[in-house]
């Protein structure tokens, strides 16, 4: 983890006949493979047909495992793919699996047409048995009667004393609706015809579903209204029917209203009989995808076996085997068809030998490529449990080039030190501590149970908290630690070790230095704050002091490492000077004097500086030691003398060197092809080395261009990174400070006034407001503000990352991480 493994460039050489077989044996090892015809899209590629019939059957499959969903059975997943790719068979018959979904969705559309019968049987049912509740049987006659001429707007003299016999009927519209528009049907209704009309309605108490096994609720209506020479309202109620989308149903006579029900219920008891019997056999087809294939018994089998043994349902089964099959004729596709297949690929000297090993059984060539430090290898980190996070959190800013020292490693102690330094309190770094134990210890188990009931978003989210559980518990640890130094806990002090006051006569005990942290007694001093804010202040300058140049010695090994030396004569050692001639300099006094005791006033560090620079190396009273200012003087040459130094040698040195006449036709060379380099592809790429790529791009103004940012950027940010570690202070003092007011405005004040309920009430809202704002808020705030000290001012210093991926070939890793390809 200290650097990137040691790869090299091998060439393979396979019969056509032996490709496949060869590259199911090499994913076992992990290699990467290079794609040999980055140019050619991969619709013209060999397999290209092969990766598309996989896709067929994989769409096929999808669908079953739809209609599995929808018939809301359980399907097994698989979560040991290492196990089930030892016992997994390639052998997928398209036609039987073509035949199988045609067999299920023709049962799954008779079931559909027999519940959508059903329904409209429910809903006949429904209209004819609450006719007669509402009594609209006897409403359905004709009634005789006389209306005047004059009431029906006859104004002629003559027809005056008329009067004519006029037969009227009240006309009734039934049907069903859903139930969530009756009331706005029933308001559309009452409008449209002038309130000539009565609507009435009932729910359908039947379990009425849709195609997809959803409940509908759904209401039967009756519209009644009265119909004579113009079918006006008649019309008006059947437009409006239609806008909604209603039903209609007939009304049966008297006569023949208790044979209709009758013959009703007769034919709903057929079809439930016929659509259970549909289900059960349905359900009998599924089960030959939704069990699992083994040898033991199903119901014999316990989730603990069938995780160790990757067994899952076997629909599951059938798309990985489909899955792993794209995969080897996608990656297939990557070596150049010739003769026979050549390829290249990136591995270990280690995983070579045992390649060649394979060749007693397979067919095949493979030899290192001679050339291979014309290219750039892929940075390969192995990690474990415990070291992943911190890798994640490096690989988050830019993966290390290969060859360079990975910070992942120092990463593991100083991001939880320097989170834990703004987040010091014994209480709340207890908690977190808690949670990351329990989560080593049990978190495994709960991640098991979650993926057995299938609870998908759940499992997500815990198996991400599982995986950072060493992170949490090292924050947890060093914010308790820090703690203990603070003497902090929930925002007041403990009394863990013997104090240094007299507390009677408020006198401080000579020659006595607590343990460790500060004394409790402290706290109940006026100059509490001001103490707490100096010491503070003062360890988060030692402390990014020491971060910062430890990233600056790291530069340098990295120098010696890839025999870069004028980078380590001309960046590295005046870099170094610098750093400690200023700020480590300043760093020195704040420890001695720590360590000093003094009669009188203390010298102050700011004083000291400001004095040494502006009197080159003089001092304002007393020296703080012994040739101090022979000393001083010496570093305000050094502090002076090495930014010159890393602006003017290097690129002195560059021109002298590329003046030369053997790099003449390189840099012509380049000049002529710079256009024509193509962009490796975004898998299976390969790259230029770039010290190679350095040595043909060769720009004389750019030297000094390149010397004089890094010269800036280096002497300003010496001084803005040394400030920004004063955020370690900054988020410490927030963090006790917000703990102390939660703590008196909740807590504090109810305890003061003794009362029992308030003070109850008191902790709950204590508790509330501490988890949220400082467990939760306050602990990502000062995760990120560690994030950005470890990116930004550690390592800047050393960190190229412009590294790119090492891509292993290699089933278990696709399928643990959702790796799909296709034909696209």
């Amino acid at each position: 983890m200290f650097r990137a493994k040691e790869l090299h460039l091998y060439n393979i050489a396979v019969q056509r006949e032996s490709a496949y077989q060869l590259l199911e044996q090499i994913q076992k090892y992990s290699v990467n493979l290079i794609d040999m015809q980055p140019s050619i899209p991969q619709t013209v590629r060999e397999y290209y047909n092969n990766i598309k019939n996989c896709e067929d059957i994989l769409l096929k499959l999808n669908e079953i495992q739809a209609i599995i969903t929808q018939n809301q059975t359980e399907i097994i997943k698989c979560t040991n793919y290492e196990a089930l790719i030892s016992r997994i068979k390639n052998n997928v018959d398209l036609a039987e699996i073509e035949e199988q979904l045609k067999s299920l969705k023709n049962m799954q559309e008779n079931i559909m047409m027999s519940e959508e019968r059903r329904n409209k049987l429910y809903e006949q049912r429904a209209v004819v048995l609450n006719s007669e509740q509402f009594q609209i049987l006897q409403l359905n006659q004709p009634i005789p009667g006389e209306i005047d001429i004059k009431d029906v707007g006859l104004k002629s003299q003559r027809d005056l004393n008329r009067r004519v016999q006029y037969e009227f009927s009240l006309s009734i519209v039934q049907g069903t609706i859903h139930t969530n528009e009756v009331i706005r049907f029933g308001r559309i209704i009452f409008r449209t015809t002038k309130q000539n009309a009565y609507f009435i309605s009932c729910q359908i108490a039947d379990n009425i579903v849709d195609s997809k096994g959803n409940k509908l609720e759904k209401s039967v209506f009756y519209i009644v209204f009265s119909s004579g020479v113009s079918d006006v309202t008649r019309k008006r109620i059947l437009k409006v029917c239609e806008v909604f989308g209603v039903t209609f149903y007939d009304i049966p006579t008297s006569e023949t209203h208790k044979n209709v029900l009758i013959q009703l219920n007769t034919e709903i008891g057929v079809i439930n009989e016929v659509i259970e019997e549909s289900k059960q056999n349905l359900k009998d087809k599924l089960s030959y995808f939704v069990n699992i294939h083994t040898e033991s018994s199903q119901s014999e089998l316990n989730f603990q076996q069938l995780h160790a043994d990757g067994h899952c349902s076997y629909i599951e089964e059938l798309k990985i085997t489909i899955q792993l099959q794209i995969t080897t004729y996608y990656h297939l596709n990557f070596l150049k068809p010739q003769t026979l297949y050549y390829g290249q690929l990136w591995c270990t000297r280690e995983i070579a030998d045992k390649l060649k090993e394979l060749q007693a059984k397979y067919p095949f060539q493979i030899y290192q490529f001679m050339m291979d430090i014309q290219y750039e290898p892929p940075s390969l980190t192995q990690t474990n449990d415990f070291t992943y996070p911190f890798q994640e959190l490096v690989n988050t800013y830019g993966l290390p080039r290969y060859g360079e020292i990975n910070p992942a490693l120092f990463t593991v102690i100083t991001f939880p030190f320097l989170f834990g330094i703004m987040f010091g309190d014994i209480g709340h770094g207890g908690l977190l501590l808690i949670f990351g134990i329990y989560l080593i210890f049990f978190g495994k188990k709960l991640h098991l149970s979650t993926v057995e009931s299938n609870r998908t978003l759940p499992e997500k989210e815990l198996h991400q908290l599982y995986q950072i559980r060493y992170l949490l518990t090292l924050m947890g640890f060093f914010a308790c630690y820090s703690g203990f130094i603070y003497n902090d806990f929930f925002s007041f002090s403990l009394n863990y070790v013997d104090s240094c006051v007299d507390m009677l006569n408020s006198k401080y005990l000579p020659d006595c230095i607590p343990q460790i942290g500060f004394d409790g007694a402290w706290h109940k001093s006026k100059d509490m704050l001001s103490i707490m804010n100096s010491f503070k202040m003062k360890t988060a300058i030692v402390i990014g002091v020491t971060h910062m140049m430890f990233g600056i010695i790291l530069k340098g090994w990295n120098c010696l490492y890839q025999k870069r030396h004028l980078d380590f004569i001309c960046d590295f050692i005046p870099q170094l000077l610098f750093m400690a001639s200023t700020f480590g300099y300043m760093s020195f006094l704040i420890i001695l004097k720590w360590l000093s005791q003094y009669d009188k006033d203390p010298p102050s560090i700011i004083t000291t500086m400001l004095t040494m620079y502006f009197t080159l190396g003089g001092i304002d009273g007393e020296p703080m030691y012994p040739g101090q200012v022979q000393i001083q003087t010496i570093l305000i040459y050094i502090t002076l003398g090495t930014p010159f130094i890393m602006l003017y040698p290097k690129p002195i040195f560059k021109i002298c060197k590329f003046s030369q006449p053997q790099y003449r036709e390189i840099i012509e060379q380049h000049e002529h092809h710079e256009d024509e380099e193509p962009l490796p592809p975004a898998r299976g790429g390969l790259y230029k080395s770039k010290e190679k790529v350095e040595e043909t791009h060769i720009d004389f103004g750019g030297f000094w261009i390149e010397a004089s940012i890094e010269t800036i950027e280096f002497v300003l940010g010496a001084v803005s990174n040394t400030a920004s570690y004063l955020r370690l202070w900054a988020l410490s003092l927030a963090h006790s400070q917000l703990s102390e007011v939660f703590f008196d405005m909740t807590l504090g004040s109810m305890i003061e006034t003794g009362n029992i309920g308030g003070i109850l009430i008191g902790f709950m809202i204590f508790a509330v407001v501490t988890f949220m704002v400082l467990m939760c808020m306050d602990t990502l705030e000062c995760f990120l503000h560690a994030l950005r000290l470890h990116w930004v001012e550690f390592q800047s210093k050393f960190y190229k990352a412009d590294g790119h991926q090492y891509q292993p070939f290699n089933y278990v890793f696709f399928l643990e991480n959702g790796i799909e390809f296709s034909s696209r």
